[in-house]
């Protein structure tokens, strides 16, 4: 909650320079630019859930 505080007088400052239609393109940008490096980060479901395989594991001593 302080962070919001702190955060909105900067806001306002920034629409009152570049108007809401940049400052909101920022704001979309930003959203597909962090989608985008989530989805490198997860990348392969695959490597993380391997498939089960039909072979019994070997027993062990």
């Amino acid at each position: 909650m302080a962070g919001t505080v702190k955060l909105q007088p900067v806001y306002g400052a920034l629409v009152a320079i570049i108007g809401y239609g940049p400052f909101f393109i920022a704001l979309s940008l930003f959203d597909i630019i962090g989608a985008i490096i989530l989805w490198v980060l997860i990348k392969d479901p695959e490597k993380h859930h391997p498939k089960i395989t039909e072979q019994p594991l070997a027993a062990h001593p």
